[in-house]
Formats: C-alpha cells, sequence, structure tokens
C-alpha cells in the first residue's frame, strides 16, 4: 500500500512539473516543454521563439511553430507588417483579432498590441490616433461599417463589435454571392436546353410550322439570358405547339420548371 502511495505522489509530482513548464508544438508535429523566450528585437524580419529545459535550448523561427502555452496564454503564428511573429487569439473569424509584442522604444515587451487580420492575410495594428480613419479604410468592403463609422457608432472601445459586425457582413455576402453564381449557372443551363431542343426540333422536322416555333425558343432563350420574367403568353404558346410531341413537351416543361 505504501508503494502505490509513493507512486501516486511521484506521478502527481510529474503532472505538475509538466503543467508549470511552457508546451511548445512545432509545424513537424514535435512538442517540446521548458521555459520559453520570446525575442523582442524589433530589427528581426522574423520573431525567434527560444525554449530551454535545464542545459538544453532550441531555438525556433516562428513560422516553425503551430502553438505555443506559455503562462496559460496560446500564441499561434501570424504575419504582421511582413515580419512572422506570434499572436495571442482574442477573437477568431473572417476578421480576427490578435494581441502582439509591443516593441516600441521605451516599452515593456508586453503582448499588448492589437491586430486586425483577415483571412486573405492583410492586416492592421489598430492605432490609438486616427482609429477612426484607418480601421474605417481597412474594412471598407463592408457597406455596414462605413455607416457605422459616419454615424459615430463606432469606438476603439467596442472593437469586437465592429469585428462582429464585419463578419456578418462577410458572410450574408458570400451567401448572395453564392445565390447569384448558383442562379448565373442555373440559367446557363437552362440555355443550353432550349438549343437542344430548337435542334431537336429542326431535326424532326415534323412540326407543322417549325419556323414560327423556333423563334418563339429563341425569343425564351433570350428572356433566360437576360434572367428576365417569362411572359405567360409565350409560355402558353410553346406548350400548345409542341403538346403532341411527348419528347418535345418534357424538354420544354425541363427548361421552364
Amino acid at each position: 500500500m505504501m508503494r502505490i502511495f509513493f507512486l501516486f505522489i511521484l506521478i502527481s509530482l510529474s503532472f505538475s512539473a509538466f503543467s508549470q513548464s511552457d508546451v511548445l508544438v512545432t509545424l513537424k508535429g514535435d512538442t517540446l516543454t521548458g521555459k520559453a523566450f520570446i525575442a523582442t528585437n524589433k530589427g528581426n524580419a522574423i520573431q525567434v521563439i527560444t525554449i530551454k529545459k535545464g542545459k538544453e535550448k532550441r531555438k525556433f523561427k516562428a513560422y516553425e511553430v503551430k502553438w505555443l502555452l506559455k503562462e496559460e496564454e496560446t500564441y499561434h503564428p501570424i504575419k504582421v507588417l511582413n515580419k512572422y511573429q506570434l499572436g495571442i487569439l482574442v477573437k477568431e473569424g473572417y476578421l480576427s483579432i490578435y494581441k502582439i509584442m509591443n516593441t516600441e522604444a521605451n516599452s515593456s515587451a508586453s503582448f499588448s498590441t492589437l491586430v486586425l487580420i483577415k483571412k486573405d492575410g492583410a492586416s492592421l495594428i489598430v492605432p490609438n490616433l486616427g482609429f477612426k480613419k484607418h480601421v474605417e479604410k481597412f474594412l471598407n468592403d463592408c457597406d455596414v461599417i462605413v455607416r457605422g463609422f459616419s454615424n459615430s457608432a463606432y469606438k476603439k472601445s467596442n472593437l469586437e463589435k465592429i469585428v462582429d459586425d464585419y463578419n456578418g457582413c462577410i458572410a450574408a455576402n458570400t451567401t448572395q454571392q453564392n445565390s447569384e453564381t448558383f442562379k448565373v449557372e442555373h440559367n446557363l443551363e437552362k440555355v443550353a436546353l432550349v438549343t437542344t431542343l430548337i435542334k431537336s426540333i429542326k431535326d424532326d422536322g415534323r412540326l407543322e410550322d417549325t419556323e414560327t416555333v423556333v423563334e418563339m425558343l429563341n425569343d425564351l432563350k433570350s428572356k433566360i439570358k437576360e434572367d428576365s420574367k417569362i411572359p405567360s403568353y409565350l409560355e402558353n404558346a410553346l406548350k400548345v405547339s409542341l403538346k403532341d410531341n411527348t419528347a418535345f413537351i418534357k424538354q420544354l416543361n425541363q427548361i421552364l420548371e
């Protein structure tokens, strides 16, 4: 029983030691523990992370790190102003907020600088001076945000709301664009079906007034290309003209769906 007790204490101490260590995971999938130090030299184009355990010391460039857990904060590699560095994720989305290291002169090397990063890689360090001017310009592809700044509804203090509104705007625009793309592709399919029907009618040659029917079908094709409403008189006239041919009327109904 005493041996089991000491084993339990040993395991608990091991877990405690591990939890007090920083944890770095590389892009290759290696996991290292120890004390992590993040470079503060603002002259470096790439931030360097050093992890030290006992006498062993290893260095990694920011883009070689998958994530770093240090003092209960999780750091992710990002690229801001052409510099690879670690950032603390504050809010995630198409537009995300990160905190990066403040490297200004006479400042502590704390992660206190806010930066906005879009999924396409565009980034903006959130300024204290000229906040409205710079953030509005960075997010001017969304009318909701532009109106919000125009109405003085946005300030630096509600940055997270700005990000939420922008992400909502992008999601809505993406849905609309996908819908419009689907509609265009669907109409192109219908145009191709009309062309096929015209060819089938001409090849068959048994309709009494082939020329008139073809003329009406060309009119129908034009309406579909223009995404215009198909007049009921045109629809009814085509149905009457093709009603005696099962194959033709089936193709027409497919077009008119």
